[in-house]
């Protein structure tokens, strides 16, 4: 669920809430006591403006738009088709700012509530999103997370350079491409991965505030396991497990390598033990003491 920019008149406030019902009505709002028509959403639509960042809880005040009045847009595909269709419409004719605005907002809001119903529509709509507006970070940052999940690596890696080399993105969303451009690295058939490259991804989002996350640290020792660096991937993922101690994926892959240097300790010391009793061991061992 999404929240609502509070229209500064109270009346054109009054018609918006309408159309979520008065069960849906943040707490803050007076309208509960009101009977009003209920308005079509083309009718109304343009009374108010979706905020795009997703609330946490129904208690707290989005920290986007300031406001805990919150409503439930629930459009049906049709009724989300003419709305999007008919601003689509308005864009062709005359380029309006505030309307294409009105539109990706729209968009990405429909297509959050799509992510796990309908993921290829909802990938879609973040498309079109970032084609409207190429620095709607979020949208890229959902971008690559589907196509990591759909086993589309490289456009995950493509969608995410933009937010890494902005000045405009805040520590947060850099640290959250970085996870995903080192995971996206890492999940790419072995022929086609560059593990060195997912490793300094990982570190990138690592040093960005020297801390860096359970996810990071996964992604790091993931990328040096590969390498066949596994004292370093060991460390790591003890690392992530700090951060994150219920994380299934670090706790077994720790325990993978545990077991693996383990079998290589004990061949290791079989194989010096083989050197030293083998008649060129104990010949060298002689020369030695000579």
């Amino acid at each position: 669920m999404n929240c609502l920019v509070k229209s500064d008149n109270e009346q054109d406030l009054f018609l918006l809430l309408s159309l979520g019902g008065s069960d849906n009505i943040g707490k803050n709002s007076l309208v509960n006591d009101f009977r009003i028509p209920k308005l079509s959403f083309l009718e109304a639509r343009f009374l108010f403006v979706v905020c795009e960042q997703p609330r946490i809880s129904d208690k707290e005040i989005c920290p986007h738009c300031q406001t805990d009045n919150q409503i439930s847009l629930e459009l049906s595909p049709d009724e989300f088709n003419i709305v999007v269709n008919e601003l689509r419409n308005k864009l062709k004719h005359k380029e309006d700012p505030e309307v294409r605005s009105e539109v990706v907002k729209l968009l990405y809001s429909q297509a959050m509530k799509l992510r796990y119903v309908n993921t290829s529509e909802s990938l879609s709509l973040f498309e079109e999103v970032i084609k409207m507006d190429p620095k709607h970070w979020e949208s890229r940052l959902k971008i690559s997370w589907i196509s990591i999940r759909l086993t589309n690596c490289q456009r995950a890696i493509e969608v995410l350079l933009p937010v890494v080399n902005s000045a405009d993105t805040t520590m947060l969303q850099k640290q959250r491409a970085f996870t995903n451009l080192s995971c996206a690295e890492n999940w790419k058939d072995k022929a086609l991965a560059d593990y060195i490259e997912a490793e300094n991804w990982a570190r990138k989002g690592i040093a960005l505030d020297g801390e860096g996350s359970g996810k990071l640290w996964e992604n790091l020792a993931t990328a040096l396991k590969y390498q066949n660096k596994l004292g370093e991937a060991r460390i790591a993922f003890k690392q992530a497990l700090i951060l994150n101690p219920k994380s299934i994926n670090a706790i077994e892959r720790q325990a993978s390598i545990d077991r693996h240097l383990r079998i290589q300790k004990k061949k290791e010391g079989k194989q010096n033990l083989f050197n030293l009793v083998s008649p060129r061991g104990m010949k060298n061992n002689q020369y030695k003491k000579l």
